[in-house]
């Protein structure tokens, strides 16, 4: 399998689940459009086409304050969203994007989102 990473140098995601449940659709789409800005910066617009794949993000806090990973689901939706504008991946179903997952690492001297692409190799 070979993986593909995205480095986005955010602090902190732009839109979190919670944050997404009471927002204008302007506030969500904005967020999309700065999630979709930060993958082209990172090289996103650069990688292959991938057909199928299985997606990870990970958050890596700037500080040890507690969160959940399910938070990042609206910054992940977004993320999927770009890599299929851009080409990167064909569709955002799950004929295409066989899993998502979250994490979140405390305390990190280099605070970012790192998202992991891993290409299902064609049988």
């Amino acid at each position: 399998m070979t993986h593909h990473v995205l480095d986005i140098p955010l602090p902190r995601p732009p839109l979190t689940s919670n944050q997404q449940r009471g927002a204008h659709w302007s506030k969500v789409k904005a967020a999309r459009d700065a999630v979709a800005w930060h993958i082209r910066s990172a090289g996103g617009d650069t990688l292959p086409h991938l057909d199928r794949c299985h997606v990870s993000i990970t958050w890596h806090a700037p500080d040890r304050r507690t969160r959940d990973a399910g938070s990042l689901h609206a910054f992940g939706k977004a993320a999927i969203d770009a890599l299929v504008d851009l080409g990167v991946l064909a569709k955002d179903d799950a004929d295409h994007v066989l899993s998502e997952s979250y994490s979140v690492q405390q305390g990190s001297d280099h605070p970012r989102i790192t998202i992991t692409l891993t290409a299902e190799d064609a049988a």
